[in-house]
């Protein structure tokens, strides 16, 4: 039987790579996207010029419980099952500096970046009487580290974290497995638009053998809704190529000193 996949934020980077991913294990993907900002006849392009099954794209904002049931809804009018969800919508005011913090911004951020993974979960369990075989919430190393105007999104993470943890108990018991993909940067639109031009160019270039495409995640999304780490739920995979081993003075700080001494 061909599962039903749904990935919110699934019309472009890393969402778009898991939808394909997924599509070509040979599932049925819903991707939601917000405010009619993709084209869904280019998406649909994608797929089928790879011979996959037509995606479903959705109209939905993940913060609002409305669009949520509806979803549910077509879904189940659809298909009548949910087999797996991915979390990957992230909608998050971009801070900028400690004065430009409010409770009002963060508060929108957590329900928008965090809550939906919780949020979807129970609107399935309520619609088909059973949560997704696989539920997967993509986080980020920005809880563990520093960047500029990250602020709200480290926040959002974090909790999304802490909820996979959380809740994994309650989703093993419903049948279910939950896990967190984690990763750094990825280049993408929403990279681009986080970090200034040359922050991007310095990550790619001297961290170019440890760039992640964001097949990597749809890969990784794949391996954890294969069946072969069934022994496994409510982990957090980190997914860097290794680089978490490469980033420290040590290793970079001589032959970058290097390079630039060349330069000059």
């Amino acid at each position: 039987m061909t599962e039903v996949a749904l990935i919110t934020g699934g019309t472009r980077g890393i969402g778009l790579a898991i939808g394909l991913a997924l599509a070509r294990g040979g599932a049925q993907v819903i991707l939601t996207h917000r405010w009619g900002s993709d084209d869904p006849q280019t998406v649909v392009n994608i797929f089928t010029a790879e011979g996959l099954l037509v995606p479903e794209i959705v109209e939905a904002d993940v913060g609002e419980d409305g669009d949520t049931e509806a979803l549910m809804a077509h879904i189940d009018r659809r298909f009548g099952r949910l087999d797996i969800f991915v979390s990957n919508a992230c909608v998050a005011a971009r801070a900028d500096g400690l004065a430009s913090l409010a409770p009002r911004d963060l508060t929108k951020t957590l329900q928008r970046s965090a809550w939906p993974l919780i949020a979807y979960i129970d609107s399935a369990l309520a619609r088909f009487g059973r949560v997704p075989r696989v539920s997967i919430g993509v986080s980020s190393d920005g809880a563990q580290h520093f960047y500029p105007g990250y602020d709200y999104v480290a926040a959002a993470k974090s909790v999304l974290e802490a909820l996979i943890a959380a809740e994994a108990p309650r989703i093993l018991a419903g049948g279910g497995r939950i896990f967190g993909l984690s990763t750094r940067q990825v280049d993408t639109d929403s990279m681009r638009r986080m970090f200034d031009a040359d922050t991007i160019n310095f990550l790619l270039d001297e961290f170019k053998d440890y760039a992640l495409d964001a097949r990597v995640m749809g890969d990784a999304t794949v391996e954890l809704c294969s069946g072969r780490l069934d022994a496994l739920n409510g982990q957090v995979l980190f997914i860097d190529k290794g680089a978490a081993f490469l980033d420290n003075t040590i290793s970079i700080l001589p032959p970058l000193l290097h390079k630039l001494m060349e330069r000059a």
